[in-house]
């Protein structure tokens, strides 16, 4: 049984008293609707056999109960223990459709169940003819009593259950009663990757209804062959009980623009009596074929289209009117014009190819779970907007309405996915007749509910769920009832011969983690013409997302290449607390879990608090709308949106140094069309001083709108224009003052910097001689980084352990001294015997600072290293940063064009990424100079070329053997300064196969490593 007493599906909707109401849309200002949300009485039974059988009932007493809040999940309240499992079930046994019975402790084999009651007051009932009970989603399996009387049963966590209580409600004060097993037949359905959470996680209210209303509609388009002319289609359906009392009913459609103004000629009139002539006794009806239904037709000349980038919105208002003309209800629909392409050519929306720089979104929130607010959502979908991503793939099942409406509104492509995964049974259930009707619903009931959503472009049959006669069935329903649509099911396909075949029913090829040289292959197959999709690739798991920019230039590349969804949004980390008051971010296993994936739940691009990180920035770079290009003082500009004219921006150009903006000039676009470009000529250059000097070229938003502000950044580039380097200074500086040589050590001292050289260890310690607090430890080599997820899955931080400890093994075969005109210079030679690796440190100390030289030679037999630099540690309070190069975020060399060369003075607090699960974090990449300064402007100074920097307020090992943020010293006594000449890219095409690896350009192979810095004290 999948549901008893539930309602038939349909789409989301109000019904308002006027015109006026209607239009403004606010739900809660209409007497139909009327919100059960807030405070609920509750009691969790850990099993079935503990329930307390009369719980319903009107005189049974709660007084001893407890508080939850609804909507919410009981285990983020205090009830039971959130379990998070990937590929497992997250009980046992595991045998469909049997689920946890016995009467046990263990939260894998227990079933607990929540037993709810919530009052509630309906005053006059005297239009109140129907009354509509509605669970936007309850997980997993609940049946609903009011006033004492089992009202129903329904299935599905994130789809709504709507009853009729019309018969059992009383004027004055109600009881609704709910229990909640947490675990279902259902549940085999929805083995989504992500916390297992129960109870009543959406809304809950009441809707008002007359005798006869409008029950449903689905609000279709047909285009002209131009785009421009639209039909409306209105499909409706009505509730009436008799026929005969609703044959002098109409409809009356009429269409406002976003002014709320009537759109002039777009309006009609649906008479009920070719609905309620249907069913009278002796009509003959078509017995043939597919019954057309009934729809009122209306005409729009030339409306505004809707599009992610221009989320045109129109209201239809539907008004239904009785057998006197009087009003009934109104019921105000957000309509988009926009009409869906798929073919040979890709995926086309208004004619126009569309590119889907998409991401996976869970519901997620940190502190209420699985029960997301709707200041969250939009936060959401504001975010991905102001990062330049259009499109999102609900994952992996309907999500919240609300969640929709701001898609609509704001502008985003929307996969909706029905809420199916039998990950570890594969498609084992689709075969499965018992489970037919539930997979078959499901498909159903989310396109009755969506269908009239603009942002919706694509229907999908779930995730990793396989395919067989059950999604064969929803495939054909849906195409059959929305063929506007693209049908979506990545675990159709199947492998012969070694190639990838997918089904007629899906109109896109989907992949996940597919190699790109795979994704190519398949594009170049003479037997497929349907467009190609990643619903899944660039697993963002910790420091992750490299390789990004291949995957956008090959979308760009081929038309039937349309693009893909990032894994995935939001870390999914529950914020705890632990018994000294820390705050941190919970995964898997951290509730006691025997089933769990542990920290494979924390995969976003944002952290859960919604921060974004390095990653998200590296989204809004390469797949921004705007193409750059510079050569010989011009500047060519290539609109790649598909809609907007770039006249809506303007252009802002700085050219720069480390140390100031030499030049700013500021430009508004003539009309650049999408896919055209423009010319900008700048002003000729002066004679800039030594130094590098770079432009920027920005394109912001000329005026504010829902989601940015004026002058927000939306793409950019930058270019060096100016490649003369200032060496000099480097060098400068007479000669040490004081030299002394001791058994152990040499010694020096000069005007602005003191240094000893160990003779056994032939490393460095430096000291401020005006700050003698500032010292240095041992400027020591380090070839090993606390590895990052994709370091672990992939098996390079295995294979490249040996590197972990080279540095301490190294052995100090030599030290030869010499001198020039204005230093010292000594030749440190030391030998790694088991590695059979070179290390050179060379040391040029003048009377202002030290010059270091780096020669790291490895043998061709070795694995890959994982950096190749220098580290030491300062003082903890020389924590203000303060660095030219590219930031202000961290960078590596494979995810690095997010990022922008300039000046940045950053706290430490600030330098590093705080990855949930503590890892290889805060690298800065093409670093010229960095200080490290206190409060007082005392400091020490590292300069190069192309320099790797990160700096953190614990060491390496503490770093690598944390598992939470919480293990790591929130203060320390120093500060640990990386300075790395190469540092191996994050990769995580995936992270679990060597394909989480960086791709070959960016790990260090055997071969020699040479780098130089320069270390000098500040002068305040």
């Amino acid at each position: 049984m999948t549901a008893w007493g539930k309602l038939k599906s349909r789409c989301t909707a109000y019904p308002y008293p006027t015109a006026a109401t209607a239009l403004a849309g606010v739900r809660a200002d209409s007497p139909g609707f009327q919100s059960l949300d807030g405070v609920w009485r509750f009691r969790l039974a850990k099993n079935p056999q503990n329930v307390l059988p009369d719980f319903y009932k009107n005189d049974f007493s709660d007084a001893d109960w407890s508080d939850i809040a609804v909507p919410g999940n009981w285990e983020m309240q205090g009830f039971g223990h959130p379990i998070y499992t990937n590929h497992e079930y997250p009980f046992e046994p595991m045998l469909p459709p049997c689920i946890p019975h016995d009467d046990s402790e263990d939260r894998h084999r227990s079933n607990p169940v929540g037993q709810y009651r919530k009052t509630f007051t309906v005053s006059d009932l005297t239009n109140k003819k129907r009354i509509i009970l509605h669970f936007g989603g309850v997980s997993s399996a609940y049946f609903v009593y009011v006033n004492g009387v089992k009202i129903g049963y329904a299935q599905d966590s994130c789809l709504p259950a709507e009853f009729d209580i019309s018969h059992y409600v009383n004027e004055g004060e109600n009881l609704l009663a709910v229990e909640v097993y947490r675990w279902s037949d259902g549940s085999y359905l929805e083995n989504q990757d992500h916390w297992r959470l129960s109870g009543i996680h959406r809304e809950v209210y009441l809707s008002f209804r007359s005798e006869n209303y409008l029950e449903d509609f689905f609000v279709k388009q047909e285009f002209d062959e131009k785009y421009e002319d639209v039909t409306l289609k209105i499909e409706p359906v009505f509730h009436f009980r008799d026929a005969e009392k609703v044959k002098e009913y109409t409809l009356v459609a009429q269409l406002y623009n976003d002014k709320n103004k009537p759109v002039a000629g777009a309006e009609g009139t649906f008479a009920l009596a070719q609905i309620a002539d249907f069913y009278r006794r002796g009509q003959v009806n078509s017995t043939n074929g597919i019954m057309p239904r009934p729809s009122l037709n209306i005409l729009v000349k030339n409306p505004k289209k809707w599009s992610a980038e221009v989320p045109h919105l129109y209201t239809l208002l539907l008004e239904l009117r009785d057998a006197a003309g009087k009003t009934v209800e109104f019921i105000p629909q957000k309509v988009g014009f926009r009409k869906i392409d798929r073919g040979a050519s890709g995926l086309k929306i208004n004619g126009k190819s569309i590119k889907l720089f998409g991401v996976n979104r869970h519901d997620h929130h940190p502190v209420t779970g699985k029960t997301v607010d709707f200041a969250t959502m939009e936060q959401d979908v504001r975010l991905m907007k102001q990062f330049n991503l259009n499109a999102v793939r609900c994952a992996h099942y309907p999500n919240d309405p609300r969640f929709y409406e701001l898609c609509d509104r704001y502008g985003l492509y929307v996969l909706d996915e029905a809420n199916i995964e039998t990950h570890k049974l594969g498609g084992s259930l689709s075969m499965n007749s018992a489970y037919a009707t539930a997979v078959l619903e499901r498909c159903i009931e989310m396109t009755e509910r969506d269908k009239n959503h603009p942002s919706i472009i694509g229907w999908s049959l779930g995730n990793e769920a396989g395919s067989g006669p059950a999604h064969q069935a929803a495939a054909a329903w849906i195409k059959t009832y929305d063929p506007s649509r693209f049908l979506h099911n990545e675990g159709a396909f199947v492998r012969r011969d070694g190639i990838s075949i997918d089904p007629p029913y899906v109109d896109v090829l989907s992949r996940m983690y597919f190699p790109l040289a795979d994704m190519e292959a398949i594009l170049k197959r003479s037997d497929e013409t349907r467009p190609l999709l990643y619903c899944e690739y660039a697993h963002s798991m910790g420091n992750s997302t490299g390789n990004l920019a291949k995957f956008a230039r090959a979308f760009r590349a081929n038309e039937r290449f349309i693009g893909g969804f990032i894994w995935d949004w939001a870390d999914q980390g529950l914020l705890q607390t632990d018994e000294t008051g820390s705050a941190y971010y919970a995964y898997g296993g951290d509730f006691g879990e025997e089933f769990t994936d542990g920290a494979f739940c924390l995969n976003g691009i944002v952290f859960p608090d919604r921060t974004p990180k390095p990653a998200l920035w590296e989204c809004k770079k390469v797949f921004q709308p705007v193409r750059i290009e510079y050569a010989n003082g011009q500047l060519q500009v290539t609109n790649l949106h598909n809609f907007i004219d770039l006249k809506t921006c303007k252009l802002q150009v700085d050219i720069f140094d480390e140390n100031e903006v030499l030049r700013r000039e500021k430009f508004a676009f003539p009309s650049v069309p999408p896919g055209e470009s423009c010319a900008f000529f700048l002003a000729e250059f002066p004679d800039f001083p030594n130094g590098k000097i770079f432009l920027t070229a920005s394109v912001q938003v000329k005026q504010k709108n829902i989601w940015a502000q004026t002058g927000d950044e939306i793409a950019w580039e930058q270019f060096t224009i100016s490649d003369r380097i200032r060496r000099a200074s480097r060098t400068k500086g007479g000669k040490i003052k004081k030299v002394k040589e001791k058994k152990d050590f040499y010694q020096f001292k000069g005007d602005m910097i003191n240094a000893v050289l160990s003779k056994e260890t032939g490393f460095l310690t430096l000291e401020d001689p005006e700050c003698q607090q500032l010292k240095t430890s041992e400027l020591k080599p380090n070839f090993w980084r606390a590895p990052t997820d994709n370091d672990l899955a992939g098996g390079l931080a295995a294979a490249s352990e040996r590197w972990k400890t080279a540095a301490e093994e190294m052995k100090l075969s030599s030290v030869r001294t010499g001198e020039s005109k204005n230093s010292h210079i000594f030749w440190c030679d030391f030998n790694h015997p088991e590695t059979d690796s070179d290390l050179y440190l060379i040391y040029e100390i003048t009377s202002r600072g030290v010059k270091i030289s780096v020669d790291f030679r490895i043998d061709a037999t070795l694995p890959p290293v994982p950096r190749v630099g220098l580290t030491f540690r300062i003082p903890a309070e020389y924590d203000q940063i303060d660095f030219f190069g590219k930031g202000p975020h961290a960078t590596y060399a494979d995810r690095a064009e997010g990022a922008k060369i300039g000046r940045y003075r950053i706290p430490l607090a600030d330098f590093g990424t705080p990855y949930i699960r503590p890892q290889e974090n805060g690298n800065h990449t093409e670093i010229e100079f960095i200080n490290f300064k206190n409060k007082a402007g005392n400091g020490l100074k590292i300069s190069g070329e192309g320099l790797n920097v990160s700096a953190h307020p614990y060491t390496l090992e503490e770093l690598e053997a944390a598992t939470h943020t919480k293990d790591l010293p929130e203060k320390s006594e120093f500060i640990t300064v990386n300075i790395d000449f190469a540092m191996q890219g994050v990769g995580g095409d995936d992270t679990w196969t060597e394909n989480a690896r960086p791709h070959e350009e960016y790990l260090l192979p055997a071969g020699r490593y040479r780098g130089e810095i320069f270390v000098e004290f500040l002068e305040i």
